[in-house]
């Protein structure tokens, strides 16, 4: 039986690399599923940045990809391979950084 998720957070950790794919769950919850359009990050810091989601191919099912990733972690000073680990808030409609464990 899956168990049930928190309506309005979703946490995940992804490898940092030059792009991000979003999950489905965060692709679902702010809409992307049916219309592509910017979403807004929240740094550790606490600054907010608008940025470009894409849509990928890979087959039948469809990536959500963030545009110009790689540049978002040079910006904040991230690197391949630090562990990102993220908040998604449905209710704000932001994508939190919440910790990066540096390599």
């Amino acid at each position: 039986m899956k168990a049930d998720l928190d309506p309005e957070n979703y946490e995940f950790t992804r490898k940092g690399e030059n792009r991000l794919r979003l999950p489905i769950e965060v692709a679902r919850r702010s809409g992307h599923i049916k219309k592509l359009h910017s979403l807004k990050i929240q740094t550790l810091e606490g600054t907010m940045m608008d940025n470009e989601v894409d849509i990928e191919k890979n087959g039948d099912v469809p990536r959500y990809t963030m545009v110009k990733w790689g540049k978002f972690m040079s910006v904040n000073g991230l690197k391949k391979g630090d562990i990102l680990h993220f908040n998604f808030v449905t209710s704000k409609q932001v994508l939190e950084s919440r910790n990066v464990d540096q390599v």
